[in-house]
């Protein structure tokens, strides 16, 4: 009697504890569905960043999203994504391929004008090793709407950001009172930076803007020079003062960045080359006119 009282008394506690590991066997379950469920959801939400980031690619046209139905459409999709598309569009950049740096751009930028955390993350990548990341960057934040984010990164620590800063907003119109104190930075890279953005953004352009960009001829980085070469075809065509200082010398110079730009393996650089002999043409047919 005594044992079957013992065994009684043991049962509610066996049911108990068969009660609570179900309990725990639910919950586990329940957990690893869930976390399969989160990973899935991610793997999906990848796969169509990519496949989205591939249609811009494809079908992108002209140099305007919007000129291209179903790359704009792609590039609408990943503006609702977000920042999650981020930083595989970041990623994008470092491909080097023009018509595909051209597109991530304009939908970095518009998902930053939707997004102002973006923008510091744009910025960031002013200062990345790679040029193609650093160009597309520069590319993206090139509108009035992140103006406050870039005058405070003109101060930035980091010479390649404030660089980059500089020459987005030289590139954005009615900032050119900001960018030109910069023209007598110590720092070479700023000077050249801030030359290079005021160059072509208006036709009111002084002597000590040309002698800059001249000097930048024989920069280190092809960007540069390739650049100094462009905006100084425009600097030919509308500063008269311009035939009082430039020599034989200097349109040598000018050709040769140009045709070694032209062989460039970086597709931007080889972009702007073309777009320099583009502007030479023009100038020339302009005068015989």
């Amino acid at each position: 009697m005594a044992l079957t009282l013992m065994s009684c008394s043991l049962l509610p506690h066996t049911t108990n504890a068969v009660s609570v590991k179900s309990t725990n066997q639910l919950e586990v379950n329940t957990d690893i569905k869930e976390l399969k469920k989160e990973s899935k959801q991610k793997q999906t939400a990848e796969t169509s960043i990519s496949d989205l980031i591939e249609i811009i690619e494809q079908k992108y046209e002209t140099y305007q999203v919007e000129n291209s139905p179903e790359a704009n459409a792609a590039s609408q999709e990943l503006v609702e994504i977000g920042k999650p598309a981020v930083p595989e569009l970041i990623n994008a950049l470092r491909k080097n391929r023009i018509f595909l740096t051209f597109g991530v751009a304009e939908t970095l930028s518009r998902i930053a004008q939707k997004d102002s955390s973006v923008v510091p993350i744009l910025i960031n990548k002013l200062g990345d090793k790679d040029s193609h990341v650093r160009f597309g960057a520069m590319k993206a934040l090139e509108n009035d709407s992140f103006v406050p984010e870039l005058k405070k990164a003109t101060q930035n620590e980091n010479p390649r950001i404030a660089a980059g800063a500089i020459y987005v907003l030289a590139r954005v119109r009615g900032n050119n009172l900001i960018v030109l104190p910069f023209l007598n930075h110590k720092n070479s890279l700023i000077r050249r930076s801030a030359a290079l953005g005021l160059a072509p953004s208006s036709r009111k352009k002084s002597l000590e803007v040309f002698t800059i960009l001249k000097n930048a001829l024989d920069d280190e980085d092809a960007f540069i020079r390739v650049n100094s070469a462009l905006n100084m075809t425009f600097a030919i065509g509308y500063i008269k003062e311009v035939s009082k200082v430039i020599e034989i010398g200097d349109i040598n110079k000018m050709a040769k960045v140009m045709v070694e730009g032209a062989g460039n393996k970086d597709s931007s650089i080889r972009f702007t080359a073309v777009q320099a002999f583009a502007q030479i043409y023009l100038i020339r047919y302009l005068y015989e006119i």
